[in-house]
Order: C-alpha cells, then structure tokens, then sequence
C-alpha cells in the first residue's frame, strides 16, 4: 500500500518534468487552458508549420496536386509559389492561432471538430500517443473528445521539440517530421510584386 501511495504522489512531479516530446504537448496544453497564445507559438517552428500545411493541402487535393505538378514541368514552381508563399502562410496561421487561443476559439472549436485538422484540445493533447522516429523526429497521434484522430509531426532544435507539422495520417505526419526543415525565403526582387490568393 505505502508503494502504491509512493507511486500516485510521484505522477504528478513525473509530469511536470517530462521532456522530449512530452514536454512541448504538455506546454502546448497549458497554454490552451492559460489562453497564452505566446508560449502556444513558442512551441512551434512556424515556417516548417507553414510548409507542411501547404504540402498537406496539396496531397489531399487532386486539383492541387495537378497544379503543383504542371508548375513544377513548366518551372514555374509548386503551389506554394503559385498560390503564396510559406512566409505569407506563417503569417496567416500565427494570426489565426494567437486570436484562436486567446479567446479559447481554437480549443473550443476543436472539441466537437468532425474533421481531422484540429488536434488542439489540452486533454488530448496530454493523452497523445508519441512514436519517437528517430533522434530529432517524432509524431503523435491526437484523439479529440469528438472521437477524431488528427497526427501531429514534430522535431528537435536544439535541446527543444517543436510542433513542425499536422497532418490527417500518420504517413504525412511522419513524411513532415522527416523533411530538412525550410530554408528561409529570399528577398524578393525589388521591381514587380506578386499576388497571392
């Protein structure tokens, strides 16, 4: 019995000092629960966040995924260079998830999302299930109250783990934690600009 006791007392430091994976998840849900959208976009690497959202459009859509094809033939780039750039993406997804987390939208919204693309719900997000790829490459696998799976692909900087992806399945999530991350984006040419959907 006074094992037992041992054990239930130790679960919660055990939490506190997880690390690896673990640690960015739990930040991540705290975070949610503080309404803290700062610490929320501390854990992610937004430019790969934003690459992986364009690549993972891209796979689901057959019209998106011709067209990534044919610009590539014509050399004239991929979606991203057609539709906008990552920089433009890292910027709209910041913005949606510092108003989605501060409000407590995103967290809500997620919760009875029927679709999975919203695996941001601190419970779940405690609870997930992580496969470690290998040293600096990790996904986990987020089942919302909804019954909703949604994969989230993760890496290493450093000594922290970033959230560098979320994808539908587990193959993209992992095809995303196992991608070099984005070079940053050179400046454009000063004559001409570029529109972007």
């Amino acid at each position: 019995m006074k094992k037992l006791c041992t054990a239930l007392l130790a679960l919660p430091l055990l939490a506190c000092m997880a690390t690896g994976p673990e640690k960015a998840l739990n930040t991540l849900a705290n975070a949610l629960e503080t309404k803290d959208s700062a610490l929320f976009l501390a854990q992610m690497d937004g430019r790969q966040y934003a690459a992986t959202e364009i690549r993972t459009k891209t796979a689901q859509s057959r019209g998106l995924s011709a067209l990534d094809s044919v610009g590539r033939q014509l050399g004239l780039g991929g979606v991203e260079d057609v539709l906008g750039s990552i920089v433009d993406m890292e910027a709209d997804v910041r913005r949606t998830f510092t108003r989605g987390v501060d409000t407590g939208e995103l967290e809500a919204q997620c919760r009875v999302r029927t679709t999975a693309d919203c695996p941001w719900v601190a419970a779940s997000l405690r609870a997930a299930s992580i496969t470690e790829i290998n040293a600096t490459a990790a996904v986990a696998r987020v089942t919302t109250p909804a019954g909703i799976t949604s994969w989230l692909a993760m890496n290493r900087r450093g000594e922290q783990w970033l959230i560098t992806g979320k994808a539908p399945s587990e193959a993209l999530a992992r095809a995303a934690a196992t991608r070099q991350p984005e070079a940053p984006a050179s400046k454009p040419a000063a004559s001409g600009s570029s529109a972007t959907l």
